[in-house]
């Protein structure tokens, strides 16, 4: 008897324990399954494109930091041409398309590409850069390989290099499924990391190119409506994360999806490795081995457009966002620029070399500085503050050259925001209100008579077409801020060497500047504005003050126009 009670306590105390725990946990709800495998087979949404955010703040315990350890691939040349791209991708907003899909035949405007004069590293949030789908591809051999594949134009990798395509299909739309299982097989099988896949869609003269990542992942260069104009609104359009975007490879062969393989005319793999045998370059090999997952900008106190003044301070600063799962020891190198001299910054100096040697944590952005002050001689006017040996993990690194000009110092331009504010109102239009506002704050007036005198000594009508060049022989040229011109009528320049902005931010521009633009051929619908220095642009037509502050675009749509021009009138007192 005592025994059966004893095993009847037993059994009570063992339920009681059942019921205050639960059901045990390795024995997930079958509802759960469900929700899980449901949740899974719907692909996440790709969230708009920011600044990255700093990490969040936790209390929960840190987790140690993992072993360093990234993909592999078949080759190293596969896996150059891939990190690269990966290296693209990460720049998000910094990066944005464009393309030769300019009215009236001006395709020859190429500076519409950056492809050759931009790597990785240059696309910073002071300098937005724009790559095609083509040219993207083409970057990824030139700068991982230092390998030119001669082309950056979707139509000729059909037949510039015949030996290079390793499949292709012509589509005429009646395929059975047994053709197109076969095709699907036999696309994958060839399909290797580095590839070109290239299409075009049924009555497209375009066409699409689109860079095998490996890990079934495509990478590519695109943006809605095939460009970064709208013709009909004339206006400059900024896709929100970016123009370096990723879908998996089973997208070709889904019928829902926009990449679908047999809606398109004919399609292609094109494999630019299939003859490639050259060393890897030692900037790439450190690439893969210290910056995967590393984001890096160099920043510069004065930006694109930015001039400095003899005697006056620069400060750069390198920013390193390590994205890993584990802490990169890193080297950061840096040379004191040209027509300048150290002031201060780096663990050591040696010369005009500085280097730091930093630990950046896993999740964190670490960021370097040094001051320089610009050698205070006047003959320098004219010329550039500018390094290109910088490096970190053994990658360049570099921002725009700073062109120096005598104008407008700190404190003058916080007296003209101040005189440009308390004019916010005034009755005066055009070039009175500017010299009312210039005579106030620095006792000086502007050498043009209107705007539209200035657009037109500023551009010349190209012998053919309907389009205009800068004229470097204007008597206004000295004011013209480096690079800040342009328009969807206006062919590139090899002034300011070469250099044209056309990702313009307000953050190129210091108070008093001028923009100055047409809306028509003839330069009968012009319009002007003076920057206040505080992201609002004071109308010159009595419109009063307009507020950039909604987004740093904002000032790009404002000179969207047939031409422009950004002046900075103290560069010529």
């Amino acid at each position: 008897m005592k025994k059966l009670l004893s095993l009847i306590l037993a059994l009570i105390i063992l339920v009681s324990v059942f019921s205050a725990c639960g059901a045990d946990p390795a024995e997930p709800s079958d509802e759960k399954d469900a929700q899980t495998e449901e949740t899974a087979s719907e692909p996440a949404s790709e969230p708009a494109a920011t600044e990255p955010a700093a990490p969040a703040e936790t209390t929960a315990p840190a987790t140690p930091d993992e072993e360093p350890h990234y993909r592999k691939f078949d080759n190293p040349y596969q896996e150059a041409v891939c990190v690269y791209a990966e290296a693209m991708l990460a720049r998000k907003t910094y990066v944005q398309y464009d393309d030769t899909r300019l009215i009236k035949g001006a395709e020859k405007v190429t500076y519409r590409w950056q492809n050759k004069t931009m790597a990785a590293e240059d696309y910073t949030k002071q300098l937005t850069g724009y790559t095609n789908c083509a040219c993207f591809t083409y970057d990824c051999y030139y700068f991982a390989l230092d390998y030119d594949i001669e082309t950056w134009h979707t139509n000729a990798l059909y037949y510039k290099h015949p030996e290079r395509i390793m499949l292709s299909f012509e589509v005429d739309g009646n395929e059975s499924q047994a053709t197109k299982d076969e095709v699907k097989e036999k696309f994958l099988k060839t399909l290797q990391p580095g590839d070109i896949v290239v299409y075009h869609a049924q009555g497209d003269t375009y066409g699409h190119a689109l860079l095998y990542g490996g890990d079934d992942t495509i990478i590519h260069s695109s943006a809605p409506g095939g460009g970064n104009y709208d013709y009909d609104k004339m206006q400059e359009l900024s896709e929100p994360r970016g123009s370096i975007a990723t879908f998996m490879t089973s997208d070709y062969f889904s019928e829902s999806e926009s990449a679908y393989l047999f809606k398109k005319a004919r399609f292609a793999i094109v494999r630019p490795l299939v003859d490639y045998n050259k060393p890897i370059p030692e900037k790439t090999q450190n690439r893969v081995k210290n910056l995967q997952n590393v984001l890096v900008q160099k920043l510069c106190s004065h930006t694109v457009g930015q001039t400095v003044n003899p005697g006056e301070e620069m400060t750069y600063t390198i920013e390193i966002r390590n994205g890993n799962k584990w802490a990169m020891p890193l080297e950061v190198i840096d040379y004191v620029p040209e027509n300048t001299t150290y002031v201060s910054g780096g663990d050591t100096q040696s010369g005009d070399k500085l280097t730091w040697s930093i630990t950046v944590p896993k999740g964190e952005t670490v960021t370097v500085e040094y001051k320089v002050r610009v050698k205070d001689d006047p003959s320098l006017i004219g010329k550039y503050v500018y390094t290109d040996k910088g490096s970190v993990g053994g990658v360049p690194v570099k921002c725009p050259k700073v062109y120096i000009a005598k104008t407008l110092s700190k404190e003058e331009q916080r007296k003209m925001t101040d005189v440009i504010n308390a004019n916010a109102n005034s009755t005066l239009r055009g070039v009175e209100l500017i010299n009312k506002i210039y005579g106030d704050a620095v006792g000086k007036s502007v050498p043009f008579e209107s705007e539209k005198a200035l657009l037109d000594s500023c551009f010349r009508e190209m012998s053919a077409g309907d389009n205009f060049e800068l004229k470097t022989n204007s008597k206004y040229f000295d004011m013209i801020v480096p690079g800040m011109y342009g328009g969807y009528h206006v062919e590139m320049s090899d002034a300011f060497e070469g250099v044209r902005t056309r990702g313009a931010q307000t953050v190129h521009l210091i108070a008093g500047d001028l923009i100055v633009m047409s809306e028509d051929y003839y330069g009968n619908k012009t319009k002007a504005y003076m920057y206040t220095g505080e992201n609002t642009l004071l109308s010159l037509d009595g419109e009063g003050l307009l507020d950039l502050l909604g987004s740093k675009d904002a000032l790009l749509s404002t000179i969207g126009h047939y031409k422009y021009v950004i002046v900075r009138p103290s560069m010529m007192f």
